[in-house]
């Protein structure tokens, strides 16, 4: 039997189904079905009808599949999350602080009284 010497770092050659190389989408293709999703969007979003959807997703009155459908063709829009006031870590740290003394406390009786 052939033993096979210990492969180095970074070396892929250790690979156990070498004998399906280069089967598969390559690397940054897109999916077909994203390929005919985009065509679909296109083909059934003209000017007009973007511009009323544009109307309606703005007051909430859109379907979900427009919404997908909006999303796929023109991707989805960034949540964007303000935050307001500033994190005073003081009252947090003495509060830890403090929980951990008694705990400190709580554990120091108790190995004294297994004693």
């Amino acid at each position: 039997m052939k033993v096979r010497a210990r492969p180095k770092i970074g070396d892929n050659t250790w690979v156990s189904n070498t004998g399906r190389a280069g089967k598969g989408r390559p690397k940054g293709a897109k999916n077909k079905r994203t390929r005919e999703i985009l065509e679909l969007v296109d083909n059934l979003l003209d000017e007009d009808y973007f511009a009323a959807l544009k109307v309606r997703l703005r007051e909430g009155e859109a379907q979900a599949v427009e919404k997908y459908l909006f999303e796929m063709g023109w991707g989805k829009p960034k949540a964007r999350v303000e935050m307001s006031g500033g994190l005073d870590l003081t009252q947090a740290r003495a509060t830890l602080s403090e929980k951990l003394a008694q705990m400190a406390a709580r554990l120091k009786a108790q190995r004294e009284g297994e004693k």
